[in-house]
């Protein structure tokens, strides 16, 4: 961003190539990273940050930037859990046997990709996240073929609300969004 508004100020630091940017403000990172075939594989990223409160500052010189405590906008609160306490809530689900066993699909076309066997247009590794991120909450995403999996997330989920609670949600929306379309 700072390139396109403001580039003047990225010269007058001595930024102006991308190379000097980065190797102020950036750092390359090695890591290992699970593949989509679910292996392990080492990849070096540009995943680390130095110098913020320099770059903050001369992001701010051209952006008006606006933080959640400046705008003070409404946010509905998280659900109380047994302590009275309000945080996320972590639900486990086990992945059952039709689940893995696609799984380990996805893990011999990632391997056929990485291999070349199949051409980009047939299937690559976009469409192969794609895939199993729509079988992973329900495999019904990916053809009806495989049925209700009684125990998927979309099940853990709808048993962990409670129907009188969503019911009022939607009155209320209901209630709001017919006002509106009057108006």
């Amino acid at each position: 961003m700072h390139r396109y508004l403001h580039p003047q100020g990225l010269a007058d630091a001595g930024l102006e190539q991308f190379d000097s940017w980065a190797a102020t403000f950036g750092e390359v990172v090695t890591a290992p990273e699970v593949t989509v075939a679910g292996g392990l594989k080492i990849k070096s990223r540009f995943a680390k940050f130095n110098n913020i409160p320099e770059a903050r500052s001369m992001f701010s010189v051209f952006a008006d930037v606006k933080t959640a405590a400046d705008l003070d906008l409404p946010r509905p609160l998280i659900a109380a859990n047994s302590d009275g306490e309000r945080s996320s809530q972590l639900i486990l689900v086990s992945a059952g046997e039709e689940l893995s066993d696609y799984m380990k699909l996805l893990g011999q076309r990632a391997k056929d990709v990485e291999n070349r066997v199949v051409r980009p247009d047939e299937d690559n590794m976009l469409k192969i996240g794609g895939d199993g991120r729509k079988a992973a909450l329900d495999l019904r995403l990916i053809t009806e073929a495989y049925g209700h999996q009684p125990g998927c997330k979309l099940d853990a989920v709808t048993s962990s609300l409670r129907g009188p609670s969503i019911r009022s949600c939607g009155r209320r929306w209901r209630a709001k969004h017919a006002s509106s379309s009057r108006s």
